[in-house]
């Protein structure tokens, strides 16, 4: 569990500076850096949704993508791990959902998240330099990868 907490963790926040790391350099090029405080703040899974929206019209990241799949895991794991909410039941009835149940899996399942959360901001860095039309953006995107 001690690794499930740390990948997921530390994943979150590579995925969140990559995603800062294309809105600044794509708002920059547009002459648009005043947006970045604005989007800056912005949940991670909203950020790779539509954050790159602002300076490349035509980016998307697809909701039936396994990129998709394992951006909402990861978020969904990090929240409850760093927000956690009990679960309250009043005469029986839950009246308010915790998110213990969120972090409870299998020793495989666990497994195969960490496997998943090790790739996914790799993964990510990649889609945003297909989809970013703009050479000069995508050539200072694709050199957060030589990182790698």
């Amino acid at each position: 569990m001690v690794e499930f907490v740390s990948v997921t963790l530390l994943s979150h926040a590579l995925c969140e500076a990559v995603i800062n790391s294309i809105l600044a350099i794509g708002l920059a090029n547009a002459k648009s850096h005043g947006l970045f405080t604005l989007v800056e703040n912005a949940e991670v899974k909203k950020k790779w949704q539509f954050g790159p929206i602002c300076f490349e019209p035509t980016y998307t990241l697809p909701k039936d993508t396994r990129l998709h799949e394992g951006l909402t895991g990861l978020c969904r794991f990090r929240n409850a791990f760093t927000h956690p909410k009990p679960t309250i039941k009043v005469n029986g009835e839950e009246v308010i959902s915790g998110s213990d149940g969120n972090v409870r899996v299998s020793f495989e399942e666990r497994t195969r998240w960490v496997n998943r959360f090790f790739e996914l901001p790799y993964e990510l860095l990649r889609h945003a330099c297909e989809q970013i039309q703009n050479s000069s953006v995508r050539l200072s995107v694709q050199s957060l990868l030589k990182e790698e």
